[in-house]
């Protein structure tokens, strides 16, 4: 600390000049002047998981480091339930100038081959696909689909079709009967006309229509 300015040292090695009034207005972090610095290692496991065979694991890899102070005590925590997996806080203490970053790391790695021996799985990134089985529900997609379709095409209505139902024409002259009402159709044979030589007609007399030849 001079008169001016303050000079510090990162944790990089660089130094850092700060001028007194910057130091005495703002905040400061200090990695070293605290003898115990706590560091943390967050990692996922599968909804599967033995969650109390997990703290065990991840305890038993905290005490295997070296460098992880027993006081004050590490911990290993539930964090919360992320989208594919759930989430371990792993939290120890080291000594503040004993090489944290180097201890971290290894701790990690001790976590990592503990999982791989007892087969606790780190998911990916997981995504559900439900597909819906409904009938109606896909006829009426199939239906809105094949409706988009018809209206794309030049010259459609700008109205929605929703549905299109072909009716026969009805011939002229024939009546249309009401809805739910029986329709008989009968089909009715006309009589072709026959020519009669006209010496036929005058060598027989006429007879009544009731009687046959």
């Amino acid at each position: 600390i001079q008169s001016r300015v303050t000079i510090l040292q990162a944790i990089d090695g660089t130094k850092v000049i700060v001028p007194n009034g910057d130091l005495f207005k703002k905040q400061v972090t200090s990695f070293t002047s605290n003898p115990f610095r706590k560091i943390e290692v967050v990692v996922g496991v599968e909804y599967r998981s033995d969650l109390e065979n997990v703290i065990k694991i991840c305890m038993k890899a905290v005490k295997s480091t070296k460098g992880i102070l027993l006081e004050p005590k590490p911990a290993v925590l539930i964090g919360e339930f992320g989208d594919s997996a759930i989430t371990i806080k792993v939290k120890a203490w080291v000594d503040s100038k004993s090489g944290w970053i180097k201890i971290k790391s290894n701790l990690t790695l001790a976590i990592k081959k503990l999982f791989d021996e007892h087969n606790v799985t780190i998911p990916w990134p997981i995504r559900t696909v439900v597909e819906d089985k409904d009938q109606n529900y896909t006829e009426k997609l199939l239906q809105d689909a094949i409706v988009e379709e018809v209206a794309a095409q030049p010259g459609a209505p700008e109205a929605a079709v929703t549905a299109t139902t072909q009716v026969a024409p009805v011939p002229q002259g024939v009546p249309v009967m009401a809805e739910g009402t029986p329709q008989v159709m009968a089909q009715a044979q006309v009589a072709q006309p026959v020519t009669v030589p006209i010496e036929e007609t005058q060598d027989q007399g006429l007879k009544p229509l009731n009687e046959q030849r």
